[in-house]
């Protein structure tokens, strides 16, 4: 140790280290995620087909419900990947992993919630229903406008993340926003009358998918400034290597 600097030391645990030699870092976060996507698909298999389907629930209805629980389920995941926490770095094996993992888990729950809402209108005109309820906000009293506001939102804030003439800082902003407005379509999706609120552990389930996915967003973007791990640094040289990229 040279008392001049200031070094970063991280210890990982034994208990820690023995799941990284079981389970490679790579491998143990899609164990978890196919865990979690089976543990949705069985409750939601529990909750629908214990008593008699209602009328045209298959398979339109059927594959809407599940699209929807699918994608809330990966995206709370998404949002977990990259909370920066210390406890999940031998699941996700590190920011760096953990990025890469969020930029195909991430954007895989946008794609289910587009298929959500193409099965709605295939479900939709099979029932004769009206498609102004799920395309239009206001469109009538029976229609769900804020869960339409708030597809309308992610599709572009899904669109803007791309955008790659955006500057970084307003990028991340943007990217921010996508988590809050999912979190937020999807709570109020959970606390709507249907297959969630009908069933308690399913709803468990939800609830606790979107606790942990509200509590990873709220950490890293509200509270990890003041909360998050703190380093001293001194800074010895500074070198230009042209293009505008400086080396610290």
């Amino acid at each position: 140790r040279d008392p001049g600097r200031h070094l970063i030391e991280y210890q990982l645990s034994n208990r820690q280290l023995g799941f990284m030699r079981i389970f490679p870092a790579h491998q143990l976060s899609w164990f978890v995620t196919v865990g979690c996507m089976l543990i949705t698909t069985v409750l939601w298999g529990a909750a629908r087909f214990s008593g008699p389907l209602p009328a045209n629930f298959l398979p339109w209805h059927a594959l809407s419900q599940l699209t929807i629980l699918w994608s809330v389920t990966l995206m709370a995941i998404a949002m977990i990947a990259v909370v920066r926490a210390h406890a999940f770095e031998p699941v996700f094996g590190g920011l760096d992993r953990a990025v890469r993992f969020h930029r195909i888990v991430g954007p895989s729950a946008i794609v289910l919630l587009v298929v959500h809402v193409i099965c709605l209108a295939l479900g939709a005109l099979n029932s004769g229903a009206s498609i102004g309820n799920l395309f239009i906000p206001f469109w009538s009293h029976s229609g769900r406008s804020i869960d339409i506001l708030a597809f309308y939102a992610l599709l572009l804030l899904g669109g803007l993340a791309y955008d790659r003439r955006m500057r970084y800082e307003r990028w991340l902003f943007v990217h921010r926003l996508t988590g809050l407005v999912f979190l937020g379509g999807a709570l109020h999706g959970a606390m709507e009358p249907g297959t969630i609120a009908d069933f308690e552990p399913l709803r468990t389930w939800m609830v606790i998918l979107l606790l942990a996915g509200g509590a990873s967003w709220l950490y890293r973007v509200v509270l990890f400034n003041r909360l998050g791990p703190r380093y001293p640094y001194r800074l010895e040289t500074v070198v230009s290597r042209g293009s505008n990229i400086i080396d610290l």
